[in-house]
């Protein structure tokens, strides 16, 4: 199928657990794709309220895929190719227009290479698609959104450079908060990165940040003393927040569309874990283990028992504000 509508993304994200968690006889590791589809469908629902489009490849959570009728063949996948003319008498879009593209997503280090076809035409195929502003790439990486990320947010950031040269401190603060920093954290809780090179490289671009603000860029002024001076908290400790408020939305509202149905762990350490604990989630690599909803449900768990029993969504934004940022 092509890549490019809401719902082969989520066939997307169903193939990328079913590929990376561990089988077991017990049952003890597998757990429904939803659990993976639900967080980037909300994620997707908050930040894009306004798309919509046609499917060619109806994907469902419970029923799975099912076959095309004749008139959906002849449909293209893409909204916006409804746009386009259509040979006369056809009813059907001009193939050689249509902005559909396929990507196999697989870890696999063999792949077999397959055709397929939109109206007898030839999709082509990519390694990487941007969808919603996330680069989806084949081989199920977050590497080519990160770099792609952090060099339009260094690009902005040298554009407030060059324009807010005699611009106070606070100023050039707000205009970082407006411009730079929601590009560094877009979505991040689908993408956020374990690996240290990938944090470091999204936390250089606030290091460069926080000199301009401050108009310090001398080496021997430590640049961790001026993000404090300035309350610029960490990215990487905001994306874990982001996280869990997005967890925490999901639990707090059952039955409705995006909610989450974990189950309780098997044994709860009074020591370790808080009284509203999941059980966890584990795959056999580490980009699954490390992956939105794993990581979630590990760091949901070790929090204090007096943050996990909050409903309501500012409070447990503060609260966690306080835990990770304490004034």
């Amino acid at each position: 199928a092509s890549l490019g509508t809401e719902t082969e993304m989520e066939a997307t994200l169903a193939f990328k657990c079913l590929s990376h968690k561990r089988s077991s006889s017990r049952g003890d590791h597998s757990f429904r794709s939803m659990d993976i589809i639900q967080p980037l469908r909300l994620v997707r629902r908050e930040l894009v309220e306004s798309h919509s489009a046609t499917f060619a490849v109806p994907f469902n959570a419970i029923n799975g895929y099912r076959a095309l009728r004749p008139a959906e063949m002849l449909r293209c996948p893409c909204k916006r190719c409804a746009l386009l003319p259509t040979p006369p008498g056809s009813g059907a879009i001009a193939a050689p227009q249509c902005r559909s593209r396929l990507n196999a997503f697989t870890r696999k280090r063999s792949v077999s290479s397959f055709t397929y076809f939109l109206n007898n035409v030839p999709l082509p195929s990519v390694l990487s698609y941007k969808y919603l502003g996330v680069h989806l790439t084949s081989n199920l990486s977050w590497i080519t959104h990160i770099n792609t990320i952090s060099a339009d947010s260094s690009r902005t950031l040298g554009y407030l450079k060059r324009n807010l040269k005699a611009a106070p401190a606070h100023l050039r603060h707000l205009a970082y908060n407006t411009y730079v920093r929601p590009k560094l954290e877009y979505a991040s809780p689908i993408w956020n990165p374990h690996q240290k090179y990938l944090i470091n490289q999204l936390e250089s671009v606030q290091n460069r940040a926080a000199r301009f603000i401050s108009s310090s860029y001398s080496r021997f002024v430590s640049v961790s003393l001026i993000k404090q001076h300035n309350s610029i908290k960490p990215l990487e400790t905001r994306r874990l927040i982001s996280l869990l408020r997005l967890l925490h939305r999901l639990h707090f509202n059952p039955g409705q569309p995006g909610s989450l149905r974990l189950e309780p762990p098997n044994r709860i350490s009074h020591r370790q874990n808080n009284s509203k604990s999941f059980k966890r989630i584990f795959g056999s690599t580490a980009a699954f283990n490390n992956s939105a909803l794993p990581n979630a449900i590990k760091n949901w768990n070790g929090l204090p028992e007096a943050i996990v029993n909050i409903s309501d969504k500012k409070m447990f934004r503060n609260a966690l504000s306080n835990h990770f940022f304490p004034p």
